[in-house]
């Protein structure tokens, strides 16, 4: 739902001294600001709007982008009662913010839906920089109480709580590093022109009207910027933080991975992460995916990130048994071949259709969710098919060796093909068959290994059937715990 209206300090009580801000350097700055932000507030606006469109209505960001829009516009119709009495003080707002207006809307022609994102996302990020020194440090915003003080402090309070907003929205879209870095360079240039462009007029105009003496304006200005040394420092290293790779506002840790099963309406972000994950030639199409839940929804499951809906991983199985498997010489024989009665079945199986990740962690999960329905379902083994990226590599190097020799190469314990290695930690230990033609995969020259691994605790079944689902979720948590 969205939020209710924000109460919004007015800002147009006139102010008991001159300059607001105790000198004129100071007001200027947040007075130039103050000019571009209506407008600004608009384009940002714009394009959360249009990120969010493509987010699951459920998703927590999805609300959080409503809650965003309507915080940004209390502050537009804040700032442009703001402007109105900086324009009646004889400062020409109006002519400054239809240039602004102009520039935005060329921006507006000329740049893609991702990259305004990036740009209004590097305008939150300056914004909320600026606004998290002003509140922490009277050098730069004055704590007397004055209607603009308490405008300020409002809004910049707003900047950083909703700063995650537009980071998690180009995280949603998977937006390069690149793309990021580049136009937050591009928007703290355009910024930086104009609020120093905005500076200018306003002492160009004090001076010229007899409001403000040239040279104490420039004496007062060089010792407020050398007492303010220290929030210069931190502004710039708030700055520059949004240039390291891993950037996030938000600690991952804190943001727990959903795992359910897999519904119709996921396909969009099922169809991301697969290629994100895979070639054109070994993504799943969509209707596949769907055949998939229509035939076994227990068995189709994915893990995703609760704020953006983002697919992290998602695993698809079907029900087999050891004798089908034996059979099996291709990825199309496992998920073509006989299907077993899931409630009988000594040697009852489940064959790993699709494992598709970008975070270990989401496996992780997801492993972790269907461990217990595992076990209250009676499954023993579970089979997948693993390719061997090693394997080009090495037969470049060993001529006379072949993909049986291969995968059962061993370093430290643990098999020597990265793949088969990450399986076997996974619990995937027993080689059931190595398969030529498996599927096309380059660096495996098209080889796949089939894998087996045993549910962990399987062999007590006739116990599990007697517990429930929940009994065995909770016995699940108190095990983790021990070490």
């Amino acid at each position: 739902m969205p939020s209710p209206p924000t109460a919004v300090p007015a800002p147009t009580t006139d102010s008991p001294t001159i300059f607001w801000n105790q000198t004129a350097a100071r007001t200027y700055l947040f007075d130039a600001f103050s000019v571009m932000l209506p407008e600004g507030e608009a384009f940002v606006m714009d394009a959360v709007s249009e990120a969010a469109r493509d987010l699951p209505p459920g998703c927590d960001l999805h609300l959080e982008c409503a809650r965003f829009i309507n915080e940004e516009e209390a502050h537009q119709r804040a700032h442009r009662l703001y402007n109105a009495r900086l324009e009646q003080q004889g400062h020409h707002v109006a002519a400054m913010e239809a240039r602004i207006a102009h520039d935005l809307r060329t921006i507006k022609t000329h740049l893609s839906a991702d990259q305004r994102l990036c740009l209004a996302a590097a305008f939150e990020h300056v914004t909320a920089t600026i606004s998290a020194v002003a509140l922490r440090s009277e050098r730069v915003l004055t704590s007397t109480p004055n209607p603009q003080t308490r405008l300020w402090r409002w809004h910049c309070a707003e900047e950083m709580a909703h700063l995650g907003v537009t980071v998690d929205l180009m995280a949603a879209r998977d937006l390069s590093y690149g793309a990021r870095v580049g136009w937050f360079l591009v928007a703290s240039v355009v910024m930086l022109g104009d609020v120093l462009r905005h500076m200018r007029a306003f002492y160009r105009h004090d001076v010229g009207t007899g409001r403000l003496s040239a040279s104490r304006f420039w004496i007062s200005s060089l010792a407020g910027s050398v007492r303010a040394l220290p929030d210069l420092w931190s502004t710039t290293v708030g700055w520059a933080s949004y240039l390291l790779p891993r950037f996030s506002t938000k600690k991952a840790a804190s943001v727990p991975i959903t795992v359910r099963e897999l519904q119709a309406a996921d396909v969009q972000a099922l169809m991301a992460l697969e290629h994100a994950c895979w070639t054109d030639e070994q993504a799943a199409q969509a209707s596949d995916m769907l055949e998939r839940m229509r035939r076994h929804p227990e068995h189709c499951l994915g893990a995703f990130c609760p704020r953006t809906g983002r697919a992290l991983a998602s695993l698809f199985m079907k029900p087999t048994c050891t004798h089908a498997m034996s059979q099996a010489r291709t990825w199309r024989d496992c998920i073509e071949g006989r299907e077993v009665d899931a409630a009988t079945g000594p040697d009852k199986a489940l064959f790993g259709i699709s494992l598709s990740s970008i975070d270990p962690q989401a496996v992780k999960a997801i492993f972790s969710y269907f461990w217990p329905h595992a076990l209250k379902g009676g499954w023993r083994y579970i089979f997948l098919g693993s390719p061997i990226p090693g394997l080009a590599n090495w037969l470049q190097n060993h001529p006379q060796g072949n993909a049986q020799t291969y995968v059962r190469q061993r370093r430290h314990g643990l098999p020597l093909d990265p793949q088969l290695r990450y399986y076997h930690r996974k619990g995937f230990r027993h080689i059931e068959a190595v398969l030529p033609n498996y599927f096309p995969h380059a660096r495996s020259l098209d080889h796949g290994v089939l894998l087996r691994g045993q549910v962990p605790g399987a062999r007590w079944a006739p116990l599990w059937r007697r517990v429930s689902l929940s009994r065995i979720q909770a016995m699940q948590r108190w095990l983790s715990r021990l070490p």
